[in-house]
């Protein structure tokens, strides 16, 4: 229940004391159902990389050992995953960063949220191309998804949308999780953004699992 409440205030939740896998597995239970991998796992071991052997258009292939922008996680699904489940059994430098969508709303000289309703973006990944919206509503809650990688603005609210986020994002310090070993964290991926520090450590090692509301 702590770990719910938390999510709803702040978008995120710290959970620490985890020592395996099976201990990511049983937390991500206790949000919803698991998004399972198209190999049938789940549980994502992400790794960074300089990129050369990474798919074509993701975040490794595109920015290599560099910082990742802030972005939605399955952005380019009619509805993006509810929560990502990150953990970490050992300890690395290389902070996890992010920031609530509502902080960038509190930003804006624009009525963002009235904006992002009328946006209309292209989805462009390796698998297909679809037309999505930036905001959704799904079970009665309400989403926004922004992915610079893949989201491609198409009319003019969806230009003055993605202009207004990525000026916000280059001018406001965004937050960030340290990974000190045994740690969880949880993003709620319809209202936070989130990114990585670049880093020069390959042997860093996280888990993500996906969660469905």
């Amino acid at each position: 229940m702590a770990v719910f409440n938390e999510l709803e205030e702040k978008g995120i939740a710290v959970v620490d004391g985890i020592q395996s896998k099976e201990d990511l597995i049983a937390l991500a239970k206790s949000l919803g159902s698991i998004k399972l991998n198209q190999n049938g796992s789940a549980v994502s071991i992400l790794r960074p990389s300089k990129g050369q052997n990474a798919l074509k258009g993701t975040f490794s292939h595109v920015h290599g050992l560099s910082a990742f922008p802030m972005h939605t996680d399955t952005a380019f699904l009619g509805v993006p995953v509810r929560y990502l489940v990150f953990g970490m059994i050992g300890s690395s430098s290389c902070a996890t960063t992010y920031v609530h969508f509502n902080e960038i709303c509190k930003a804006s000289r624009i009525d963002l949220m009235r904006v992002a309703k009328r946006a209309v973006y292209l989805s462009d990944t390796f698998e297909e191309r679809k037309y999505i919206g930036v905001a959704f509503t799904h079970d009665r809650k309400n989403g926004i998804r922004f992915d610079p990688n893949v989201m491609r603005p198409m009319n003019a609210d969806a230009k003055k949308f993605h202009e207004c986020v990525s000026h916000i994002l280059d001018s406001i310090a965004a937050h960030q999780v340290d990974w000190t070993g045994n740690r969880a964290v949880i993003i709620d991926n319809w209202k936070v953004l989130h990114g990585r520090d670049k880093t020069t450590d390959e042997d860093r090692e996280i888990l993500r699992i996906y969660v469905e509301n």
